[in-house]
């Protein structure tokens, strides 16, 4: 083995990622050559300071419990759905029961003969009704002032 193929190993040995044929041939040229056990020194001591201290015995119950508390959270959302479900089914069937018992039409008349649906009145009517100035022939019979004078009394002509 090389110090160029060797350089590209230090790391994997440093955590112990390497095949038993692997690290037999390092260990074979880091025992020859002191340059690159130098360089896998310096290696392994840098990756040991990034290495995490063991987990406590809460972070492992924690890991260990991760799954029930996790099947709890889902169980819980699961009958909450479930509960909203009814809630709605619920609702539905109390509108149609509430929709089904009004009146088709207005309240029965309180004495006397019942009264005649209402119909709404005829285009003509509306239009009659509604008539400020009446066209004869296209012309305006009313005069403009006329109207004015009919809104405001006090107007008067100059």
């Amino acid at each position: 083995m090389t110090c160029r193929e060797l350089e590209a190993t230090l790391s994997l040995r440093a955590v112990g990622a390497l095949s038993p044929e692997e690290a037999a041939a390092v260990e074979a040229h880091l025992a020859r050559c002191p340059g690159c056990r130098a360089e896998a020194e310096a290696a392994t001591e840098v990756l040991q300071l990034a290495r995490l201290p063991p987990a406590s015995a809460a972070e492992l119950g924690a890991v260990s419990s991760a799954g029930q508390t996790l099947g709890r959270a889902v169980r819980r959302a699961r009958g909450r759905r479930r509960a909203g479900r009814w809630a709605a089914g619920i609702a539905v069937a109390a509108s149609l029961a509430a929709a089904t018992q009004l009146p088709r039409r207005g309240p029965a008349p309180v004495g006397g003969e019942p009264r005649a649906p209402w119909e709404p009145p005829s285009m003509e009517e509306l239009w009659s009704a509604s008539a400020v100035l009446e066209l004869r022939d296209e012309e305006p019979v009313v005069e403009v002032d006329d109207v004015l004078a009919g809104i405001d009394p006090g107007l008067e002509e100059p």
